[in-house]
């Protein structure tokens, strides 16, 4: 997000008002998988800030670079990724561990950590309490990101 901002304008279920112009590369190997992306969906935002995102997957890990830029002004840039209710969460400071059904994930980065309680719902009209993690990574313009490895 930017300034608290997504990346469209969502209307409510199923209904979408401004959309981004994407561009996307990818690169893939047998060892990893690489995709690179780049939106404009804050550009009616003052400095019009552009979000590139890469993304390199292999066996055991996953790593996120994210770059917000902008024109003259600063932005607040958070990530965030909203875990299944199953999942148990070990805050560590600039770690966090998650566990579920006995396989455990290490999540880093250099970014603030925050953990929020909030609604999931996986189906309409049902919802369900879990957990949101948020990672402050500043203002722009910012390069930051997070790396999740399997750990068992």
């Amino acid at each position: 997000t930017v300034n608290g901002a997504d990346q469209a304008e969502f209307w409510g279920s199923f209904r979408v008002g401004r959309r981004p112009a994407v561009e996307h590369t990818c690169k893939s190997s047998e060892e990893a998988l690489e995709v690179r992306v780049r939106h404009d969906g804050f550009s009616w935002m003052e400095g019009k800030p552009i979000h590139q995102r890469s993304v390199q997957c292999s066996i055991d890990q996953l790593q996120v670079r994210d770059e917000v830029t902008a024109r003259g002004i600063r932005h607040e840039v958070c990530a965030r990724l909203l875990l299944h209710p199953d999942v148990e969460v070990v805050d560590h400071g600039q770690s966090l561990t998650m566990t579920v059904s006995g396989s455990a994930l290490t999540l880093e980065t250099e970014a603030t950590i925050r953990l929020r309680r909030v609604e999931w719902f996986p189906r309409f009209g049902e919802a369900r309490e879990t957990t949101q993690v948020v990672l402050d990574y500043g203002s722009t313009p910012v390069s930051s990101g997070f790396r999740l490895r399997v750990i068992r």
